[in-house]
Formats: structure tokens, C-alpha cells, sequence
């Protein structure tokens, strides 16, 4: 699923840029400030439509696969802590876990647990 998931992204990231690429291709040409300029950014706008098309289609796939990765798909799973995990400290957002309990997350779950600030225990 990873590299599924690496793909699609690669692929949005990659529309985005030509998008802003079309975007800055009309303003550079409309404020040219002639008649032909803007009618050189007006004559783009059908390509900008198209690419901001493929970017909400390829946005709307990634997060389709983030989803079905999550188990169940039940998003109520991001505020459950992980096996393993409880807090350290009073009031802080910290998180440990043993090393056997973030052996068995797949690589989304261990991601996630590491950017939120988890620390794993031994």
C-alpha cells in the first residue's frame, strides 16, 4: 500500500507544479499589461482548469487510500492511543511505547505516532 500511496502523491505533487506552472505562465502574461497579454492569460484558462481537474482527482485518490488504510477506516482510530502507548507526564501530549508494541504498527501508524512526539520505551 505504501508504495501505492507513494505514487499517487509523487503523481500530485507533480500536477500541482504544472499547475502553478499555467498559473504563473497567465499572470506573467496578463500583467504584460497589453491587450495580447490578457488575451494570452484569458486563451490559458481552459489548461489552468484542466490541471487544477487533475489536481483535485489525484487529491481526492490520495486521500481515498489514506482512509483505507486506517483500519476499519474509522477516522474515531486517530484518537485512540496505539497498543502500547500511554502518556508520560501530567498534561503534556507525549506519548512512549515499548519497542514490541511499535514493531507491530504498520508504517502508518509508526509514522504517525513519531511525528505526534511518541517516544519509544525499551
Amino acid at each position: 500500500m505504501y508504495d501505492l500511496l507513494k505514487k499517487v502523491y509523487d503523481d500530485l505533487k507533480k500536477a500541482m507544479e504544472e499547475k502553478q506552472a499555467v498559473l504563473e505562465e497567465m499572470t506573467a502574461a496578463y500583467n504584460d499589461g497589453t491587450d495580447e497579454g490578457k488575451n494570452k492569460a484569458l486563451a490559458l484558462r481552459e489548461k489552468l482548469d484542466e490541471k487544477q481537474k487533475a489536481v483535485d482527482e489525484l487529491n481526492s485518490t490520495y486521500l481515498s487510500l489514506l482512509k483505507a488504510e486506517k483500519p476499519g477506516g474509522d477516522e474515531i482510530q486517530d484518537l485512540i492511543p496505539a497498543p502500547g502507548a500511554e502518556a508520560s507526564g501530567e498534561g503534556k501530549n507525549e506519548k512512549s511505547m515499548t519497542r514490541e508494541a511499535y514493531d507491530s504498527l504498520d508504517a502508518g501508524e509508526k509514522m504517525k505516532f513519531v511525528k505526534s512526539g511518541g517516544k519509544i520505551t525499551e
